[in-house]
């Protein structure tokens, strides 16, 4: 079982973002454990059939029988990765963005966190969440320091509205990181993913490496 290895890609979520990531990344070689607390979203990929509308069936299917790709309802019971790609809703709140979601994944994640590792956050977050939220617990729940023994980075949601077939791989996918080394991991992973990469600033932060 995936799960009791070594993945070198969790997709924390497995909706209409995190499900065609996975499946692109199984496509690209890489050994995926999607995680997902939705019941549905987990006993469907087990099943071989799909939760999500943009991903066909027979997709989720060959990615299960590949024995590439794995999926789990308990982040809390992963113990190290490459990679991790944190895909969970952020919806909106009396106007306000609610982050319990983003909260909680990163919570579980740090705990099978180890050096060398790189988290992204792959959503519609408001600027500076992931320098401030996601980058805080992430190293509380290690004991590591972002930027130092671990990269974080950002890559925007994004679906092309006016393709008749969303692709990961054909639409252009932003990436940033909290400093140079993390920039090149993310775009490391994501160019095994997408045909084009394009690098953006981020938000300034109030974080700060440690010295």
């Amino acid at each position: 079982m995936l799960i009791d290895s070594h993945p070198s890609l969790i997709v924390v979520g497995q909706g209409r973002v995190g499900l065609p990531l996975a499946m692109r990344a199984v496509e690209a070689g890489f050994d995926v454990l999607g995680v997902d607390i939705d019941p549905s979203r987990v006993a469907a990929p087990r099943e071989g059939a799909s939760a999500v509308d943009d991903v066909p069936d027979v997709v989720v299917r060959a990615a299960r029988d590949s024995g590439r790709y794995a999926v789990d309802g308990d982040l809390g019971r992963i113990d190290g990765f490459d990679f991790a790609v944190v895909t969970v809703p952020i919806e909106l709140r009396d106007s306000v963005p609610d982050l319990g979601s983003l909260e909680s994944a990163a919570r579980s994640l740090s705990l099978g966190l180890r050096r060398g590792a790189t988290v992204v956050l792959e959503s519609t977050a408001p600027p500076g969440t992931t320098a401030e939220v996601l980058v805080p617990l992430l190293e509380q729940g290690s004991g590591l320091s972002a930027g130092r023994d671990f990269s974080v980075g950002f890559s925007p949601e994004r679906l092309d509205p006016t393709a008749s077939v969303r692709s990961l791989r054909t639409t252009p996918t932003l990436v940033s990181g909290i400093d140079p080394e993390s920039l090149a991991k993310v775009t490391a992973l994501y160019a095994d993913l997408a045909d084009t990469t394009v690098h953006v600033d981020p938000a300034p932060p109030r974080w700060r490496p440690a010295p």
